[in-house]
């Protein structure tokens, strides 16, 4: 490591100081494009947490509803280069859902190792037990529609007029490899025959003017950070007050 990369690694670690703490659970939504710079922040990020927090990376997939087959340790992470890092880091354990798992690093991995959720966002999700542990989330050069599915978890709690709950079905593979052919799982998911099209980045905007989410920069990393109760609180009221903060109609012929 060169004198320039080891004050540019002090830089991303000290700048992440003074947003999360030792002890902390952390959600991170993340686009990195380097694999260099994915790792430093890896080790950055649990170099902080130390060994009584918890690192949480989303590494969902959604080929099961496509109907293809789902296995826990082969089924890659469509979530970015540090998603599958994680995933493949030996420390991690990823959680048992065919569709909206995550990979885990820190304290808590074993309690979640064997969380069977049936629902992707209601009360049986990781999006519940993040709020239970008064997790942080921590977004990188990502905009809110790009990253934040824990506004779908609002959405499940408090009911919507535009999504619906639709069952998935297909064969999924999970620890010991034990095979269950007719795994069900149930999202819920827009009303795409009506054309809602989501767009939470009107919401993010709400929960940014109300002073609930920082943001900062470093090593050309472009972040937000908020806790996961303050941005349920905001977004529920936003829910109430402005549905259309979470979602746009889009006529016939418009993507």
């Amino acid at each position: 490591m060169t004198l320039e990369e080891f004050r540019e690694d002090l830089m991303l670690k000290e700048c992440l100081e003074k947003y999360i703490e030792p002890g902390d659970s952390l959600l991170v939504h993340s686009k990195f494009n380097s694999l260099s710079l994915s790792k430093e922040f890896l080790d950055a990020i649990l170099s902080i947490l130390t060994k009584n927090g918890t690192l949480f990376v989303p590494t969902f997939n959604f080929d099961f509803c496509e109907g293809k087959e789902y296995h826990y340790k082969k089924t890659p992470s469509k979530m970015g280069i540090l998603t599958e890092i994680v995933r493949k880091d030996q420390r991690s354990i990823r959680t048992p859902h065919p569709i909206y798992s995550f990979g885990i690093i820190g304290k808590h991995p074993k309690h979640f190792e064997h969380s069977f959720s049936q629902t992707c966002f209601g009360s049986d999700s990781l999006f519940q037990s993040l709020r239970e542990l008064d997790a942080k989330i921590l977004t990188i050069n990502l905009t809110w529609s790009e990253c934040m599915t824990f506004f779908h978890h609002v959405e499940k709690m408090n009911g919507c007029s535009y999504r619906y709950n639709k069952k998935f079905m297909g064969t999924a593979t999970f620890f010991k490899d034990v095979i269950t052919p007719d795994y069900v799982v149930s999202m819920l998911v827009r009303d795409i025959k009506n054309g809602v099209k989501t767009n939470v980045n009107p919401v993010g905007l709400v929960c940014e003017s109300e002073g609930i989410v920082g943001s900062f920069s470093s090593n050309g990393l472009d972040m937000k950070i908020m806790n996961c109760n303050d941005l349920f609180e905001y977004a529920s009221k936003e829910l109430i007050r402005n549905p259309f903060s979470f979602y746009e109609y889009v006529r016939n012929g418009e993507k």
